[in-house]
């Protein structure tokens, strides 16, 4: 089963019926830059782990960031894409942050215990906006 499948099956209410998808290849990690990797280094580690695949729903961009659990399940996050333009009004550290990462916007098969549990956004720009 592909990641995407998998993720679908773990968060239906995501897709609309007559929402048009579009699933790029599959990569292994992110390009990230120095800066990036010098103040995230655990979360570089994790991010290099990942397999990739692009996914357009209904012209919108994500990527869908997958790995195998320690029990051996397929996990992750749908993310959105970094921004084009650098985030403005954010402290350095989320500047940074987004020069390789969008954000989460859905997980999937996710540990019971996670920071992640009843957060819609977590590490998106949008967010971001909301915390001044």
């Amino acid at each position: 089963m592909i990641d995407w499948d998998i993720f679908l099956a773990s968060v239906p209410w995501f897709i609309q019926a007559k929402s048009k998808i579009l699933l790029g290849e599959s990569r292994s990690g992110f390009n990230l830059t120095p800066d990036f990797r010098r103040k995230f280094s655990s979360f570089s580690e994790l991010l290099d782990q990942a397999e990739v695949t692009r996914v357009s729903v209904n012209d919108s961009q994500y990527e869908l960031c997958s790995w195998d659990s320690a029990k051996g399940h397929r996990m992750g996050w749908l993310c959105l894409l970094p921004p084009r333009i650098p985030a403005s009004g954010v402290c350095d550290d989320h500047a940074i942050l987004f020069t390789g990462f969008g954000g989460i916007v859905e997980r999937f098969n996710e540990p019971e215990d996670t920071w992640l549990l009843n957060l819609n956004d977590a590490l998106t720009v949008r967010e971001t906006s909301r915390d001044g």
